[in-house]
């Protein structure tokens, strides 16, 4: 068994989409900076989303829908199974117009279905 999951990203206005067979500890890792270099350089703020997936190509293809559901909305989305349109990290840092603020008010989240 598998989860898919969905990070919401601490210091910028972004997300982390991925999947583990051992969700407790990739998200350990996530945290501790261990993880995919997306997390260890902007922080995990929260889980958005998590499900099953019963097999490695399930988790896959359900990895490749949110991180596409996530773009449609605008979101700036890392991970997933989409590597040609993963936004690259350098070029994300010149052309980034918001930081999150931590005394803004909360952002509106993208819908998960």
């Amino acid at each position: 068994m598998f989860t898919v999951y969905v990070l919401s990203l601490l210091y910028i206005d972004g997300y982390y989409v991925g999947f583990s067979s051992n969700f407790p500890r990739r998200l350990t890792q996530h945290i501790l900076g261990e993880g995919a270099n997306v997390t260890k350089e902007f922080g995990v703020c929260s889980i958005m989303h998590t499900e099953p997936a019963p097999d490695v190509p399930s988790a896959i293809a359900r990895e490749g829908q949110l991180t596409r559901l996530l773009r449609q909305q605008g979101a700036i989305v890392w991970g997933g199974s989409l590597a040609t349109t993963k936004p690259r990290l350098k070029n994300f840092l010149h052309r980034a117009s918001r930081i999150i603020d931590p005394n803004a008010p909360e952002r509106s989240r993208p819908r998960i279905s």
